[in-house]
């Protein structure tokens, strides 16, 4: 098994696959008319990356199993690949939390909240 192309693939995958999950969360709160409970959405962001991961390992055929490096670390190769997309997920949840800030703020002010 090729993991450096996997990993390549996976953060490609990745990518795509939440960018169109965060991007329909903003259309969404941009669709609200109230002020919104960041748990909400929270909620939303924590169960997508596993998600994402396990069809991504599906898609490729393969079994989750142990990753290790035989010195430092031995862990679930679908956690390995979420690791991996920790910087892309913290920007993509950044702007959806960034969007329901300024949504909040507007309707703080719209209601003298």
């Amino acid at each position: 098994m090729n993991y450096k192309e996997l990993e390549n693939n996976y953060i490609s995958y990745f990518k795509t696959e939440y960018e169109e999950f965060i991007n329909a969360l903003i259309r969404e709160v941009r669709k609200d008319k109230n002020v919104i409970d960041f748990s909400e959405y929270t909620s939303k962001t924590v169960e997508k990356p596993k998600e994402i991961t396990f069809d991504f390992l599906k898609l490729e055929n393969i079994k989750d199993h142990i990753f290790t490096d035989n010195v430092t670390f031995s862990l679930n190769y679908s956690f390995y690949l979420e690791f991996l997309s920790h910087n892309d997920r913290v920007k993509l949840d950044s702007e959806l939390f960034n969007e329901i800030i300024s949504h909040n703020n507007i309707h703080r002010k719209m209601y003298d909240i």
